[in-house]
C-alpha cells in the first residue's frame, strides 16, 4: 500500500466515524393517541360491564388509562346533560351559518363551488 492509499483510508475511516457521531439518531416515536371516538368506545364497553384487564389486555394498555377514559366519557356525558339546551342551541345557530354560507358560494362562484375551492377536503 502506498502513502496516499493509508492516507485515503485513514480519511475515509475518519469522515464514516464523524458521520456516525453527528448524524441525528431518531428516536422511537410513541404510538399515537387514540382518537376521542376509540377512547369513548372503550368507555361505554367498561361501564357495559366489560373487565377492564380483559380491555387492557387487548388494547394494550394499562387499567389506570382506561379508567382515566371511563371518568372523562362520564364528565363529558355530565357536561351534556347540564348543558344540553345550549349546545344544541349552538349546534343549530352554526348548522344556519353554515348552509348559508353554502347558499352564498354556490351564488357568487356557481354550483360547482365545491370542486372550485376544495371545499370538501378543508377540516371543519
Amino acid at each position: 500500500m502506498t502513502d496516499n492509499h493509508v492516507i485515503f483510508l485513514i480519511f475515509g475511516c475518519i469522515i464514516i466515524w464523524i458521520i456516525y457521531i453527528y448524524y441525528p439518531r431518531k428516536e422511537p416515536t410513541p404510538p399515537p393517541e387514540p382518537s376521542r371516538e376509540q377512547k369513548d368506545a372503550v368507555a361505554i364497553e367498561i361501564l357495559k360491564g366489560t373487565d377492564t384487564a380483559e380491555i387492557a389486555e387487548r388494547e394494550g394498555l394499562d387499567e389506570e388509562k382506561l379508567k382515566q377514559w371511563r371518568e372523562e366519557f362520564l364528565n363529558d356525558l355530565l357536561y351534556y346533560a347540564k348543558h344540553r339546551r345550549e349546545i344544541e342551541k349552538e349546534l343549530a345557530e352554526k348548522t344556519t351559518d353554515i348552509k348559508w354560507f353554502e347558499n352564498v358560494c354556490k351564488e357568487y362562484i356557481g354550483e360547482d363551488w365545491k370542486e372550485k375551492t376544495e371545499y370538501e377536503k378543508r377540516n371543519r
